[in-house]
């Protein structure tokens, strides 16, 4: 049988997925601070937003620019690495968007994708809070 998923690897170096990895049988002895997953090039997760009413409007984001909950095109990732593009599809509306990680989030463990609420209006999502989307990573783009 074929595999059908593609897949890409990504370096991670956040203290979460360390400390997931204290906690596994792969950590022998320790975890190193850097490491390389393969994870596959889509994906579905549960996505939710931010930037509105929340305090994080104009505040530091993990990238070391300013979080701008009117800016579509930068979302937060737990653990891909900060300026991986994505296309990001509503699995509800159909709509998409193309972004660019720059910030980390969400906090909590069963969502996979932050977004500016500005984003989540794009998408269709804003009023359900939460959705599943289709995340597509995306081929970096030199810069010139």
């Amino acid at each position: 049988a074929k595999n059908l998923l593609n897949f890409a690897t990504v370096t991670c170096d956040l203290p979460h997925v360390r400390a997931l990895l204290l906690n596994s049988e792969l950590a022998n002895p320790t975890p190193p601070d850097v490491i390389k997953i393969k994870i596959p090039k889509s994906f579905i997760t549960r996505a939710s937003w931010y930037g509105e009413g929340d305090g994080f409007h104009g505040k530091p984001n993990a990238g070391g620019g300013t979080f701008n909950a009117n800016n579509a095109n930068e979302i937060a990732h737990q653990f891909l690495p900060l300026g991986t593009p994505l296309k990001v599809k509503s699995v509800v509306t159909g709509k998409w968007i193309n972004a660019v990680v720059r910030d980390r989030g969400p906090c909590k463990p069963e969502r996979g994708i932050d977004l500016p609420v500005s984003a989540a209006s794009k998408l269709g999502i804003k009023k359900l809070g939460v959705s599943e989307v289709l995340g597509i990573i995306l081929p970096k783009t030199k810069k010139r």
